[in-house]
Parts: structure tokens; C-alpha cells; sequence
């Protein structure tokens, strides 16, 4: 019987994926090695994250630095997960 662990399996380098795409599209000059070192790390860990290479995953901490920035939240469900963006409200 599969654990919990090997059953639900956040995928995300497909989510880091995106917001590495975003991130580098938002402002001109930006490139994934800029993100590389935004993120503290090489050019070749952070292409990995994004593609799951070696089984390597980004860490949350990570993803959440990019939602942050990006105006984007994770949302979580049994089925996986997936990069929604922020609502924003009106002030009243």
C-alpha cells in the first residue's frame, strides 16, 4: 500500500515552473540566471527545479518568495495542487 507521501505528491516543479516564466517575463532584463541568484542558488538547481529533473523539487520557501513577489497563492487540494492569482479587493 502507497503512504500518504507517495499518494498525494505536490508537483511543484510544474508550479515553480510557471512562476519562474512569470517572473522573468514581468520586467525587462530579467533572466533565469537573475533568478538563479534572487533565489540563492545555481543556474543548473534552479533549471531542475523547474523541470523535476533528478527528482529535485523546489523548496516551498521558494515558490512562496516567487507567489509573494508575483502577486500569486498556491491552492492545495487532494488532487494537487495549482498557481491562482490574487484576488485583490477594493477598499471601501
Amino acid at each position: 500500500m502507497p503512504s500518504f507521501d507517495e499518494e498525494f505528491s505536490v508537483q511543484l516543479h510544474s508550479i515553480f515552473k510557471d512562476l519562474r516564466r512569470e517572473w522573468v517575463a514581468q520586467k525587462e532584463g530579467r533572466t533565469y540566471g537573475k533568478l538563479a541568484e534572487h533565489c540563492g542558488v545555481s543556474r543548473q538547481r534552479c533549471s531542475q527545479w523547474a523541470t523535476g529533473t533528478d527528482n529535485r523539487q523546489p523548496p516551498w520557501g521558494a515558490v512562496l518568495l516567487l507567489c509573494q513577489e508575483l502577486n500569486y497563492e498556491v491552492i492545495v487540494k487532494p488532487k494537487g495542487a495549482r498557481l491562482r492569482k490574487k484576488q485583490t479587493s477594493a477598499a471601501s
